[in-house]
């Protein structure tokens, strides 16, 4: 039951294929709507003009121009453009191509960890070249292409970081394992809940991932887990029509009763009201 749909760019670590792991498109003028979906890439929409609504895991944000948003894989969003709208969108899968040699992907994560971006017209404009450079190469693909694209994107990525709210320290080694841990969680979530198969996968023990997840979020990793079922159980009540057995049945949960308990625990509200006041 492919409950939210997943668009995928090729993951295969063996392609050598530069286009299955990178998209980059321009919009002139198309109106573009978008049923809440999810993605196993990067996706990076830079928005120069336009009006209408981006919804990202149930924050909204009023489109006016002059926006980044950027997200992280996994989280679902839907958008509605009206007619004139300017933009370029950016799909980015990790891989061979967008590794910390060849490109900085800490800080990629790191501009992740902000949705929205509001510039004002003179910052947004300082980034345009370097996209341009991107989309023209990426559509040329002349010899060496593939560096030149991912040079241009490290400096929009760095000149985003600059103006952003994000950590400009260093990324040390338990940040780096707490980010890998929350993509793990992102992929397995439906099957795993237990500590010891994520600490296993990440060739730790329990205990040094739960020291990791409460010096930076002051949290077990047991709650994060809970946590990110959750915000799935969330996504599916918004985005699908199934009913609550349901959308328990599909994160694992064969006590209903039990999900019940364990989403108002987490929410103050039931997952029927939970949709019904949401909407």
């Amino acid at each position: 039951m492919n409950a939210i749909p997943l668009r995928q760019l090729n993951t295969e670590k063996n392609s050598i294929d530069f286009s299955q792991f990178f998209k980059i498109r321009k919009i002139e003028g198309e109106a573009i709507v978008e049923l809440p979906h999810r993605h196993n890439y990067y996706f990076l929409l830079a928005l120069q003009n336009g009006q209408g609504l981006h919804e990202i895991d149930f924050e909204q944000y009023p489109v006016v121009g002059n926006e980044v948003f950027v997200m992280r894989p996994g989280q679902v969003h839907r958008l509605q453009l009206e007619e004139g709208a300017k933009a370029y969108l950016i799909n980015i899968v990790v891989s061979l191509y967008f590794n910390r040699v060849s490109f900085n992907l800490d800080l990629l994560k790191k501009v992740a960890r902000q949705n929205c971006y509001k510039l004002n017209t003179l910052q947004f404009e300082k980034g345009i070249p370097y996209l341009d450079a991107a989309f023209q190469e990426f559509m040329q693909k002349d010899p060496g292409y593939e560096e030149v694209v991912k040079a241009n994107l490290s400096i929009f990525i760095t000149q985003l970081f600059r103006l952003g709210n994000t950590d400009r320290t260093p990324m040390s080694y338990a940040q780096e394992r707490f980010d890998e841990f929350q993509e793990l969680l992102e992929t397995h979530i439906y099957s795993m809940k237990n500590v010891s198969s994520y600490a296993s996968l990440m060739n730790l023990s329990s205990y040094q991932l739960n020291t990791i997840t409460k010096s930076l979020m002051g949290k077990t990793c047991s709650e994060m887990i809970q946590q990110q079922v959750i915000l799935e159980a969330k996504r599916l009540l918004m985005s699908t029509t199934y009913q609550v057995r349901e959308i328990a049945y599909e994160l694992g949960y064969d006590d209903i009763p039990y999900f019940n308990r364990l989403f108002k625990k987490h929410t103050a509200s039931s997952p029927s009201n939970f949709r019904n006041n949401y909407k």
